[in-house]
């Protein structure tokens, strides 16, 4: 404890090292520190303050595993995550999901923050299990062509499998993104392997199979019948659901996003499929999708409790705290007994009252 220079201890340095251990101790439902947050934000004065005064470990883990280098290439703020950088965080720690700040970089679009990592060191293929997407593979599925150019530059493996067999292509095809695909085969991907073709036949995505045909794909393709695409699809939800039960939440996703589509060529429109892919963008933390996709099961199976529960859900993430109150109230009316549904109507009547603006999102 600090002392004053006759040896005794003050009272303003007790209050002010009260103050400091207290601030370590806050954290947000997340368990996200003001340091996370202003990472997050861009605040590299607030970062400095945290570290070299208040003496914050400069890889201080929220729950979820994740730096303050990863709020900060989340947030897309390049001299942000040159800090803690220079006062030796890692760039390559891995968060629970096995994804690294390059990763979410990759995701969002961030060229310069995914040049800078990439120049540190870390590897452009970088990935902590063969069931995790490399950089490129998420560029792919979120359409981010830029970043792909500097990935590929970088010589990033454009066949790449993951354990599952999803590769960049099959992503690139599967989300409709022409101009990742052009990209992957200037690149020399692989313009067989997995059927990529096939998928964009089902999806009628006629660009891309105009694109695939014209660059050497096998135009071969079987027809599948009724029974055989059943079958694909029940196969696929176990894939999704063992996928989930791992904590592989993007390749869960992908393989829900493939039974939908075949759902619905045979014409069997799941909810259940809906809500699944709700719940793993939910655990990805993109509440925008996953509210999209529960509105979705909601519209298939109205009278289905867990479709509210699931809106409710993406509502809290992303904080519309009067919506997810009126989500959770609209699925108590249909199963009152619902305990979960309780508490979660609970916690977003708490958070309704603590909101500064009611719940809704501030307009600016």
């Amino acid at each position: 404890m600090a002392r004053s220079s006759g040896g005794s201890v003050s009272v303003s340095d007790v209050v002010n090292e009260l103050k400091e251990a207290k601030i370590k101790e806050i954290k947000d439902a997340q368990g996200y520190t003001a340091f996370h947050l202003g990472a997050f934000h861009g605040r590299t004065e607030i970062c400095r303050y945290f570290v070299e005064d208040l003496g914050f470990e400069v890889d201080f883990l929220t729950a979820e595993g994740q730096t303050p280098l990863f709020h900060a290439a989340m947030g897309g703020h390049l001299a942000t995550a040159r800090y803690p950088v220079s006062q030796g965080a890692s760039s390559v720690v891995p968060d629970k999901d096995g994804l690294t700040p390059l990763h979410y970089a990759a995701k969002d679009g961030q060229r310069k923050l995914v040049k800078y990592l990439l120049s540190l060191g870390v590897s452009v293929d970088i990935r902590f299990s063969h069931a995790c997407f490399t950089p490129l593979m998420i560029a792919a599925q979120f359409g981010r062509a830029s970043v792909m150019e500097v990935l590929l530059g970088h010589h990033a493996n454009v066949n790449g499998t993951t354990s599952n067999d999803i590769t960049p292509l099959l992503l690139s095809v599967c989300s409709s993104h022409l101009e990742c695909t052009k990209l992957l085969i200037k690149a020399g991907t692989d313009l067989n392997m997995k059927c990529p073709l096939s998928k964009a036949i089902q999806r009628n995505f006629i660009a891309i199979i105009k694109c695939l045909l014209e660059s050497g794909a096998d135009p071969n393709v079987r027809n599948e019948n009724k029974e055989i695409m059943e079958k694909n699809l029940a196969d696929l939800k176990v894939k999704g659901a063992d996928s989930f039960k791992k904590k592989e939440y993007w390749a869960a996703a992908f393989f829900y996003c493939e039974a939908i589509e075949i759902a619905s060529m045979i014409g069997s429109d799941d909810a259940a499929l809906f809500s699944n892919r709700s719940l793993r963008f939910l655990r990805l933390g993109i509440g925008e999708w996953a509210l999209m996709e529960a509105v979705v099961a909601q519209s298939l199976r109205p009278e289905w409790p867990k479709a509210y529960y699931r809106i409710g859900a993406a509502c809290m993430l992303l904080k519309e705290y009067e919506k997810a109150c009126q989500a959770f109230t609209d699925g108590l009316r249909l199963d009152p007994t619902n305990r979960e549904m309780k508490e979660a109507h609970r916690e977003a009547v708490d958070c309704l009252r603590k909101s500064p603006f009611g719940g809704r999102k501030r307009v600016i």
